[in-house]
């Protein structure tokens, strides 16, 4: 997306250690670095994504570069918990896709004297980048629903109806919860139904949800297909969409 919409981006090569300054050396390498692409491009802000932990040694480089220079630094916090803010000392400005993270953040503010005196424009409710076009005018590319799911997706249904579920595999978004409640619905109400699950990430999370399918014996009505590019076609030919998330900051979904 940022390439697309012709915004420079900065990519570090190497281990994620450089970016999460795993010793001084890492930290080293990445002000080395730093310095580097502002001396060859002038940029005006460093744009930090966090999830959950706070990495001083990581903010501690960027604070050298805005000594340096006249950079500012902006951080977002791509998570729905509360970060430490003591260790915020010094950032130009704080965004959050959570509404009450951003609370969070202006008043550890004042609590905590962070220094961010604009709080108002400075510390901001920043809901995640949505790309839409992919749903203007969409028209489907199949004849029917089975078509799709056989020839899409190489799945056999049936004239039950079409649960399913889009998200990352990621134990804060309660895939399992799902199933067993699709478990529920098929043996003890006996409404039958079925679910496509969608998604990419933790293999050991895909396995082992492929394995409460298996031993709750859904293996028939419980799909997981991985990474899906057909999104859009697969809210339109099902009848449910669900999100089970233990916790989202503000869900793409």
């Amino acid at each position: 997306d940022l390439l697309k919409a012709k915004l420079p981006m900065y990519v570090l090569p190497g281990r994620s250690e450089y970016y999460f300054c795993k010793n001084k050396r890492y930290a080293d390498t990445l002000l080395s670095a730093v310095l580097k692409i502002y001396k060859i491009k002038k940029f005006d802000a460093i744009h930090v994504n966090l999830n959950k932990k706070v990495e001083p040694m990581m903010l501690n480089v960027f604070r050298q570069v805005a000594k340096k220079t006249n950079v500012k630094i902006v951080l977002q916090f791509h998570d729905y918990t509360l970060p430490n803010a003591s260790k915020l000392h010094g950032i130009d400005a704080l965004t959050s896709p959570s509404s009450h993270v951003v609370a969070h953040l202006k008043h550890e503010n004042v609590r905590l004297k962070l220094g961010i005196k604009d709080a108002v424009s400075h510390i901001a409710f920043a809901p995640a980048i949505v790309i839409f076009d992919k749903f203007k005018d969409f028209v489907t590319r199949y004849k029917d629903r089975k078509d799709f799911f056989k020839s899409g997706l190489g799945l056999n249904i049936d004239e039950t109806p079409m649960l399913c579920m889009i998200a990352n595999m990621n134990p804060c978004k309660n895939h399992q919860l799902l199933v067993r409640a699709v478990h529920k619905l098929m043996y003890e109400q006996h409404r039958p139904v079925q679910l496509v699950i969608c998604g990419g990430g933790s293999n050991d999370l895909f396995a082992n949800l492929n394995q409460l399918i298996l031993s709750l014996k859904l293996e028939k009505q419980v799909h997981l297909i991985g990474f899906c590019r057909d999104v859009g076609e697969l809210l339109f030919y099902s009848d449910i969409k669900i999100l089970p998330s233990l916790g989202d900051a503000f869900p793409i979904t």
